[in-house]
């Protein structure tokens, strides 16, 4: 469902795409800062830029701008799923199937979701989910074997991310309290984990 969702960038010439994306990220974090002060009783746009100002000063913010990462629309499908839940299942539904292209929002909300009472919601994004992904699977299984390679070694994709350098304790792209510390006391140095049994 990512290649569907992204599909508009990828037709696109790539400086085109590049500039394009980058409008669209600064446009979802201006909606990201007006949804949390409307959620909190703010009208003013100042308001909403000034948090929109904060999300992109942060580094998951920058982030976002900077290396395209899809954190913000993962955000607002979220949100659009829960706040609409109750008045319009299918949008509500239609949010949280588009956001399960991150399995980590998608299936976390539906839960929340179902635990909430929200039935309709639940099976409408599982509709518009199972629609989204079925045929893109269905492609890249007939064409490259996905579920075979899958299910060759679960393991590997998960020792393959551990051993890049952006995944160790003194990465300069972790944004825990340790890396935090670290950098603010201009020297990171490496945590040690300790292996039990």
């Amino acid at each position: 469902s990512t290649l569907l969702l992204h599909l508009p960038f990828g037709v696109l010439p790539l400086a085109l795409a590049e500039l394009a994306y980058v409008v669209f990220t600064i446009t979802l974090i201006v909606v990201v800062g007006r949804a949390v002060v409307r959620a909190n009783g703010v009208t003013s746009w100042a308001s909403a830029l000034f948090a929109a100002a904060l999300v992109t000063l942060s580094r998951p913010g920058q982030w976002n701008l900077l290396l395209g990462q899809v954190t913000l629309q993962a955000v607002l499908l979220s949100w659009v799923a829960l706040r609409f839940a109750q008045r319009a299942p299918w949008l509500s539904g239609l949010a949280l199937g588009a956001a399960t292209f991150k399995p980590t929002f998608g299936l976390p909300v539906a839960v929340l979701m179902l635990a909430r009472g929200n039935v309709r919601a639940v099976g409408a994004g599982v509709l518009f989910a199972l629609a989204l992904n079925l045929p893109i699977a269905a492609i890249l299984e007939h064409r490259g074997g996905a579920l075979h390679l899958f299910g060759q070694n679960l393991a590997n994709p998960y020792h393959a991310w551990t051993g890049r350098s952006d995944s160790a304790p003194w990465s300069f792209y972790r944004i825990d309290l340790i890396a935090l510390s670290g950098r603010i006391a201009g020297h990171i140095s490496p945590v040690r984990t300790v292996r039990i049994g």
